[in-house]
């Protein structure tokens, strides 16, 4: 099984600071509950809030490790799907409102927006 940590020791151009940090944010982002704030997950994390964000300001290659992530025991995923709902809602104390786009209105509605993130194998 692949970790992260092996994921980020195979990327050469990023320094030994930025790969702790790195190593310890995604462990602190895949395993806390609550709002991903810099203040929250410095909570659970070994870097305080100004090193959290001094650190979200470097150039980072996401694009390299979704490619790692995305090998499975030798065989490449083959699908990447991603599908976005909107629900309807007013008011104005809900977290999260905002205008979003409806695809079965044809225009962006006030709502919710959720999306589900799936890998598909088709072997």
């Amino acid at each position: 099984m692949l970790t992260i940590e092996a994921i980020i020791a195979q990327l050469a151009d990023i320094s030994h600071v930025q790969r702790r940090f790195l190593i310890d944010f995604f462990s602190v982002l895949l395993t806390f509950g609550g709002r991903a704030t810099w203040t929250n997950l410095s909570r659970y994390s070994q870097f305080s809030e100004r090193t959290m964000r001094r650190q979200s300001v470097q150039d980072f290659d996401f694009a390299s490790v979704n490619a790692h992530l995305s090998k499975t025991k030798g065989r490449e995923i083959k699908i990447i799907a991603i599908d976005a709902t909107t629900i309807k809602k007013t008011g104005k104390h809900t977290y999260g409102i905002g205008k979003f786009w409806s695809s079965c209105d044809g225009q962006a509605v006030n709502g919710i927006e959720y999306s589900c993130v799936a890998l598909i194998d088709p072997n």
